[in-house]
């Protein structure tokens, strides 16, 4: 018998809860504190990179009327944040790009192709929030609301109290607080798909709508997002789904296509191999006037690279996590075994792509991972689940 994404939230009795009680109230406490310390001892030490000065300048290019004041009102910004010498003298490439406007326009490229995430920015900057910081805040303030989709997903299956407990394990296994460190679209990203995963499972059609639209509304936060999301849209609606509808997922892919394609013109970006020499092999001061091209041997060097830096430790905790998977939905429904399959593939094609393993790009593919280990090895093992829904267990 397969394992259904739209059983009730039972309690002990074996029906719905419908008040909290005190330990609910305890377990959902706890919660708030572990992720709301959590995400502050990560605002207490960030991790300040240069990506901050693209995010905030993009920022500053929609807030004035040029580049040049875009420019000046960038740096001044960060200037009373951070460090300023280590963002404008540590290389050359810096040095060029606090001095030169051009050099800094031409940067923007890059940062562009986020505009759900620089939107969010200048909201914060214009509500008066340092333009810096902004950045960080932005991204915490996703990182909380990932814990409350997880929340809401678990309470699909689970009693208060154990979805509760649950979250705070998943928050703590999954780098979920880490990657609110960086100025990175890469949480509000992960927000959308989780979200979008987890709605887009409800059994009601509005729901499982709105949670398509998140999916395809993730391109906004991070454009290549796209390897992830056409997968999941066809894993949902080639798979039997109470709520999702093959001809919402096939117009959601379309969308989600334009949608790349008109971010990528109208920012301007230069394309894989420029920033692929961008990252990997030199910073371009002027990548609008280099036409870089990538070798074979340059490429498969860093693929060694990659994995021998962060590689093998990832591809070890994913293993193990795939094993865990494996067994706890071997008898699942086949959407969960797409959905899984789906995000394992996206892992591999996103490392040939961009060989690199940083946490923050597989925050959603790890969390929803280890969401789904959890809940259906949690359901194997009859825990959580009221004696009345033992009958439906695989």
């Amino acid at each position: 018998m397969t394992t259904s994404f739209n059983q009730s939230a039972p309690t002990s009795a074996g029906q719905p809860s419908q008040r909290l009680g005190v330990t609910a109230f305890v377990c959902v406490a706890t919660l708030v504190l572990v992720v709301f310390g959590g995400l502050h001892l990560a605002l207490s030490s960030p991790r300040w990179n240069w990506d901050v000065i693209g995010y905030v300048g993009c920022a500053h290019e929609l807030i004035h009327d040029d580049l040049i004041s875009a420019h000046r009102a960038t740096y001044a910004a960060v200037d009373r944040d951070l460090p300023a010498a280590r963002l404008r003298s540590d290389s050359e490439y810096r040095k060029s790009v606090s001095r030169d406007p051009v050099s800094f326009a031409q940067q923007l490229p890059f940062y562009r192709t986020r505009p759900l995430y620089n939107g969010a920015i200048v909201i914060a900057i214009t509500s008066g929030l340092s333009p810096a910081w902004s950045t960080l805040w932005v991204a915490s303030f996703a990182a909380a609301l990932i814990v409350l989709a997880i929340f809401v997903w678990l309470r699909q299956y689970f009693s208060v109290s154990f979805a509760a407990v649950v979250c705070v394990l998943i928050f703590i296994a999954t780098p979920i607080s880490d990657t609110a460190r960086s100025s990175s679209p890469d949480t509000l990203a992960a927000l959308l798909i989780i979200a979008g995963l987890a709605l887009a499972n409800a059994p009601a059609r509005r729901y499982s709508v709105v949670g398509i639209g998140l999916l395809t509304l993730s391109i906004g936060a991070r454009p290549d997002a796209l390897i992830l999301v056409l997968p999941l849209l066809a894993a949902l609606g080639l798979t039997k789904s109470s709520g999702v509808r093959m001809l919402d997922c096939a117009a959601a892919a379309i969308v989600a296509v334009l949608a790349y394609v008109a971010i990528q013109e109208l920012s301007g970006w230069y394309g894989w191999s420029t920033l692929f020499h961008h990252t990997f092999t030199a910073a371009l001061p002027y990548p609008a006037d280099a036409n870089p091209s990538v070798n074979w041997d340059s490429y498969v060097g860093q693929l060694v690279e990659g994995f021998h830096s962060r590689g093998r430790d990832r591809a070890l905790g994913f293993g193990v996590l795939g094993i865990v998977l494996a067994w706890a939905t071997r008898r699942a429904s086949p959407r969960t075994t797409a959905i899984a399959i789906a995000l394992v593939s996206n892992m591999a094609l996103h490392y040939l792509l961009f060989p690199v393993w940083w946490k923050r790009f597989f925050l959603a593919q790890y969390t929803v991972l280890l969401t789904l280990a959890v809940v259906h090895s949690t359901l194997r093992l009859n825990l959580g689940v009221s004696r009345r829904k033992r009958s439906t267990l695989p």
